[in-house]
């Protein structure tokens, strides 16, 4: 388990410097993330998805994000109230504190913690809970703050 996380932050540390350094093109950073949204997480997708066994238990992640993301949006609610912020403001808040990288470093960290058989899991939280949850909030809540 510690080397899959030394291999984690070693990745950062490695693209940290590759950026710093004028060693590719300015556009690295676009090509890989379009190759990793478009080809990787699809395929991760595919594979992962059938082999999770569909019980209860697979809703877990995605329950417990949807119960966390109705209290987070209360909490932000009475946060705005109480610091009298406005409406475009408390929108930003709720764009920035709510959607979480869970693709990009929580797959790859979940996979540390508890192998190829917790990333069905991951894929799951992901897909059902942070990316539904960010299309509501893009396309329904977010008006109301504009």
């Amino acid at each position: 388990m510690i080397e899959n996380f030394a291999l984690i932050v070693s990745l950062i540390l490695i693209g940290t410097v590759i950026k710093r350094s004028s060693f590719f093109p300015e556009n690295t950073a676009d090509v890989l993330t379009s190759f990793i949204i478009n080809i990787s997480l699809p395929a991760m997708i595919l594979i992962s998805i059938p082999k999770l066994p569909m019980t209860s238990e697979a809703l877990i992640p995605v329950i417990g994000h949807w119960t966390m993301y109705i209290i987070h949006l209360i909490l932000l609610y009475f946060v705005g109230k109480l610091f009298s912020l406005s409406k475009s403001v408390l929108g930003v808040l709720v764009v920035v504190s709510t959607v979480g990288n869970t693709a990009f470093l929580g797959i790859p960290v979940v996979e540390t913690y508890f192998g190829k058989q917790g990333l069905g899991y991951a894929v799951l939280y992901d897909q059902l809970g942070s990316g539904i949850a960010f299309l509501l909030m893009t396309t329904m809540l977010l008006p109301f703050f504009l």
